[in-house]
């Protein structure tokens, strides 16, 4: 036992005890009642205080530090100790405190007898220790929608507010796509992250100096685009490019398989940053074997899309222009009745050499405003003109048009909507949102046509993404429901 353990035995001896356990990200009058009726059924009262990384709200929560949490709570008079919870559930704290009664809000007495929430399994450690549940009923207000309104763009929540169904939507798709065969096409590419720390100027050559801190290598491109789309589906397969020696490590992914056509002397696409690790900013890009990933084995990959794409229900094509999809993989594609989603991206190895309207007869396309500006050769910020422009040369159902800090647009049945963007604040790391809105819009788009809404969900997910550094969201399916959840308070 820990030495702040034995020091809380020590301090609730003999005593009639009262525990709650939240977050407590913002403490509100709610919060004030909560704890004052705990205190008149007990003697002393124990708050139990999640700890940081268990707190699953969405992105930029908590908004306030454990410590600060706790220092707050502590200055409460109704309050006799606070202590942290690090884990998921409280009831570890419940083992060691053994409360003569565990306070609740009345909110979580609907999910007492459910043995999948946490509540349940809160109650039951309770009982062991004949302990009594309390449930306490104060007028109802809520930290989540208070803090939304500190960290999301107002313009965005006044968006979501208006006739959308955007969680029972999430939901219902999630359902709808369980089931189905995806197939992704795109290239594997390594995103290599290089913190350095500046030393001096170097005093032989006109340089600064950097000192190497720590490396991060992420699966990026189409990888990781089928990873999380494995998380939706129990049956993705990626056709795509990667070393043996890579490929072996990530076989086994949960309802994943890769389709592997390369030559032997095939070479990783890999790209590392150089990021200060001071503030976070990236100094230096760094390509590599860029020329050497043309070596895929074409003939395999195009006799697999004759012989195979039909029995798939979705199609995700993510081309970042590295030579995997030639003329006659795009042909076969298009040939083909399966509902498709293509992302055509330009980059400084490709700019304005791989563009969209290579490709002429789509579902559902997803492009940066600079891509669809490029596709089109229209400079100014004129959505009609470039959208109509598209239009003429791809027959497609709908598209999405991101917008980096100023949200994205959907273009649908001659219908335009605009959505703001979700943060307040300046994003973290933009590399691989744009690859996350094109996943996440494709499936919440498949057989959906409520596009507002998969705006919505697909503008939640790049949001996750630009506030993390790299491809550290580690579940998206599931901490889009945190949001949602969140946004829905």
């Amino acid at each position: 036992m820990k030495n702040w353990e034995i020091q809380i035995l020590k301090k609730i001896k003999n005593k009639k005890i009262a525990m709650c356990h939240g977050v407590f990200d913002f403490v509100h009058p709610g919060h004030i009642y909560h704890f004052e009726q705990a205190k008149k059924i007990s003697d002393f009262l124990v708050v139990s205080v999640t700890a940081d990384k268990f707190v699953n709200k969405g992105p930029s929560r908590p908004f306030y530090s454990l410590n600060d949490r706790i220092k707050h709570l502590e200055s409460l008079k109704f309050i006799d100790l606070v202590i942290p919870s690090n884990y998921e559930t409280a009831v570890n704290n419940i083992r060691l405190v053994k409360p003569n009664f565990y306070v609740k809000d009345q909110e979580y007495e609907a999910d007492s007898n459910k043995k999948d929430k946490n509540i349940y399994k809160e109650i039951r450690e309770v009982k062991k220790f004949n302990g009594k549940i309390f449930f306490t009923r104060n007028k109802k207000y809520s930290s989540s929608r208070i803090l939304n309104e500190k960290i999301y763009n107002e313009e965005f929540l006044k968006f979501i507010k208006k006739d959308s169904f955007f969680f029972q939507n999430y939901l219902d798709q999630c359902k709808k796509i369980k089931d189905k065969k995806i197939l992704i096409i795109g290239e594997t590419i390594f995103d290599e992250y290089i913190y350095v720390s500046p030393l001096n100027k170097s005093n032989k050559e006109n340089l600064v100096a950097n000192n190497v801190i720590k490396e991060d290598l992420f699966y990026g491109g189409a990888l990781i685009i089928s990873k999380i789309a494995a998380e939706f589906s129990k049956n993705v397969t990626l056709i795509t490019g990667i070393q043996n020696n890579h490929f072996k490590k990530i076989s086994n992914i949960k309802n994943f398989s890769i389709k592997n056509f390369i030559k032997s002397n095939f070479n990783n696409i890999k790209k590392t940053r150089y990021i200060d690790k001071n503030n976070l900013n990236k100094i230096f890009l760094k390509y590599q074997d860029t020329e050497s990933s043309a070596l895929y084995e074409y003939k395999k990959i195009e006799n697999f899309i004759e012989k195979n794409l039909s029995k798939f229900d979705i199609l995700i094509v993510s081309d970042f222009g590295h030579n995997l999809l030639n003329k006659k993989i795009i042909n076969l594609i298009e040939k083909n009745k399966i509902y498709k989603s293509t992302n055509c991206q330009s980059n400084s190895f490709n700019l304005g050499f791989n563009l969209i309207t290579k490709y002429k007869k789509l579902n559902n396309i997803s492009i940066d405003l600079f891509e669809a500006k490029l596709a089109t050769h229209i400079k100014e910020d004129n959505f009609n003109a470039i959208l109509k422009t598209i239009r003429k040369r791809i027959k497609f159902d709908t598209i999405y048009i991101t917008l980096g800090k100023y949200g994205a647009i959907n273009y649908f049945n001659n219908k335009l909507i605009r959505i703001p963007s979700l943060f307040k604040d300046r994003a973290l790391d933009t590399m691989g949102a744009g690859d996350i809105f094109h996943l996440i819009s494709s499936l919440m788009s498949y057989k959906n046509n409520n596009t507002k809404d998969v705006l919505i969900i697909a503008s939640i997910a790049a949001g996750l993404k630009v506030k993390t550094l790299g491809h550290s969201v580690e579940k998206y399916k599931s901490e889009i429901i945190q949001v949602l959840k969140t946004l829905s308070k």
